[in-house]
């Protein structure tokens, strides 16, 4: 399925929804356990994401590459994607989704704790 919306993705031919389409092949071939793959594809996305607006699809990307970083066993390079990823979803008011995602990371040690990295509100300690 998403290798069909390729072609529609270059003939409609924005950045949003290029972005869109690595990201989704990116979780794709991560869950089949294509874990080179999926760091390719998930890169590729957050380069786009990060030219538009796209904030929030930004951080969840960048959480995605830090589960897949981590199971590489590149253990900087995934704390470094978690901790921007658990910053971002704080700063746009997603506390929800930071905190999971710092619970989620913090059990898997892939980053410091929310107050080491600057995280505050009513989910960090």
């Amino acid at each position: 399925m998403i290798d069909q919306l390729a072609p529609l993705s270059e003939m409609v031919g924005t950045e949003p929804l290029r972005a869109a389409l690595a990201a989704a092949r990116g979780m794709l071939l991560s869950a089949l356990g294509e874990r080179n793959e999926a760091r390719h594809a998930l890169e590729e996305a957050i380069g786009l994401y990060e030219t538009g607006e796209e904030r929030y699809e930004l951080a969840r990307a960048r959480a995605e590459l830090a589960k897949v970083l981590s199971a590489l066993g590149k253990r900087a390079p995934a704390m470094t994607e978690a901790s921007a990823a658990a910053q971002m979803f704080a700063a746009m008011g997603a506390a929800l989704e930071a905190r999971r995602r710092v619970a989620r990371a913090s059990a898997c040690r892939w980053y410091a704790p929310a107050w080491a990295i600057g995280i505050r509100g009513s989910f960090g300690a």
